[in-house]
């Protein structure tokens, strides 16, 4: 797809442990001579399971089995750019808790040899290529005061469509626990955070729309054969151009699925290529407002709030104007089919993030 020069940078943090992979892990005594080759099982289907070796540190061999349909998923997103819109340019990195070399080496021994396998591209070409945006560990998690989101409207509260959920207290006490953020992310503004842990979520993203909760996968688990978060649909041959009442006004998107505002259609399953779809679909619409909020936020915070890194985790976390521009474009009040979406994929998991949407 023809793109400006310049198109607007849309970043997706992929969580590995239980939202791309399921680690199993054995320790072995002294260093492990396994090799970093990676073979792995054939990739006989989209939804086909495969375990893959890992070898990251000395002493510690892993295998990780890849979760269904992800492979095709990165592939959809990252080989074929099908998200990529004629003002917006989709980039993926992977963001763990865990080091930054297990994150570079489920990259290069995992995903990278998946994709080369499902695609039939040289695993040689993608590792010479910037395929993942950023690796990022856990250096780049922060902590800080848990805080509640201070809206300049109302909150849409969860699922924001006719009800309210129940006012359960949200304790403002500074957390210890270590959290992602956005602001790793050289364009926080555009960027989501996709984990299968509600702890990993700051208040003020989540509630914004940057954040969206996937089910956990564990290899083996029951039903665990039926997963299908990660799925594509087998073409995408679904044209039109996106309504004017979608968000207010007209776009183009390659991938068109979102554009029907399939959540309303009673019998079909919202899945996590929908909501990415309508994210990156609210970024491709409201593309000037975006860059206007980012300069403005850009010319009056300091360096450090701008690029957080390891040194935030002994400090507080980023303070306005960076946390009041997530505030000022709340995804779910500029775009209706984004906030319909969001909520249809959480309904299964509203009471684990109940306490992030109350006023």
């Amino acid at each position: 797809m023809r793109r400006p020069v310049a198109a607007l940078p849309v970043h997706l943090l992929l969580d590995i442990d239980h939202t791309l992979v399921h680690p199993i892990c054995r320790h072995v005594g002294g260093d492990s001579s396994v090799t970093t080759g990676c073979s792995g099982a054939p990739l006989l289907s989209a939804s086909a399971w495969a375990r893959w070796p890992l070898n990251h540190v000395g002493g510690r061999t892993t295998r990780v089995q890849l979760r269904p349909h992800v492979v095709p998923f990165l592939s959809h997103v990252l080989l074929h750019s099908l998200l990529d819109t004629s003002e917006a340019q989709v980039h993926v990195s992977l963001y763990t808790r865990q080091s930054a070399a297990y994150c570079a080496a489920i990259a290069r021994q995992v995903l990278l040899p998946a994709l080369a396998q499902h695609s039939g591209r040289s695993l040689d070409t993608l590792l010479g290529r910037d395929v993942f945006h950023g690796l990022y560990g856990g250096e780049h998690c922060v902590r800080g005061e848990f805080e509640a989101m201070h809206w300049v409207s109302p909150p849409p509260g969860f699922p924001a469509e006719g009800r309210l959920v129940e006012s359960q207290p949200l304790a403002a006490a500074e957390s210890r626990e270590w959290r992602k953020t956005i602001f790793v992310s050289p364009s926080p503004l555009t960027t989501l955070l996709i984990d299968d842990r509600c702890a990993n979520f700051r208040a003020t993203e989540l509630c914004s729309g940057h954040g969206v909760l996937v089910p956990s996968y564990y290899a083996g688990a029951e039903k665990s054969a039926a997963d299908d978060c990660f799925r594509v649909p087998p073409s995408n041959t679904l044209c039109g151009a996106i309504g004017p009442n979608d968000d207010g006004r007209g776009g183009d998107m390659s991938s068109a699925r979102a554009m029907l505002g399939r959540v309303d259609v009673a019998d079909v399953v919202v899945r996590l290529l929908d909501v990415v779809e309508a994210f990156v679909h609210c970024c491709h619409a409201h593309r000037r407002t975006i860059e206007e909020i980012r300069d403005g936020s850009a010319g009056t915070s300091t360096a450090h709030e701008r690029a957080p890194s390891a040194t935030l985790r002994a400090t507080a976390m980023p303070r306005p104007p960076i946390d009041s521009a997530l505030s000022n474009f709340n995804f779910f009040d500029r775009s209706p089919l984004y906030q319909r979406q969001w909520n249809a994929f959480h309904a299964d998991r509203e009471h684990l993030l109940r306490s992030y949407f109350t006023s």
